[in-house]
């Protein structure tokens, strides 16, 4: 079952393969998010925005661990309420 927390309410979709499918085509991997930070000499990475947020096995490392894959620089996962000195 797919769901999310928005506006403090549980919200379901019962059209979760399709929606999971759909973000799917235009989201960015964590490998292609790797490519394109090292394309452009990133110093740092910083990902966000993860999905399906529902799936609790999709730990840190495993995002840190993909990216890796193509991008040996600095990774930063985002967590809320996160704040960095420019």
């Amino acid at each position: 079952m797919f769901f999310w927390l928005y506006r403090g309410k549980i919200i379901t979709c019962p059209n979760a393969a399709k929606l999971i499918a759909s973000i799917k085509t235009h989201d960015t991997s964590a490998e292609d998010a790797g490519r394109i930070a090292k394309a452009a000499n990133g110093k740092t990475l910083i990902l966000n925005h993860f999905g399906p947020p529902d799936d609790r096995s999709l730990t840190d490392k495993i995002w840190v661990d993909a990216v890796k894959s193509t991008y040996r620089s600095n990774i930063i996962i985002e967590k809320d309420l996160l704040q960095l000195a420019l």
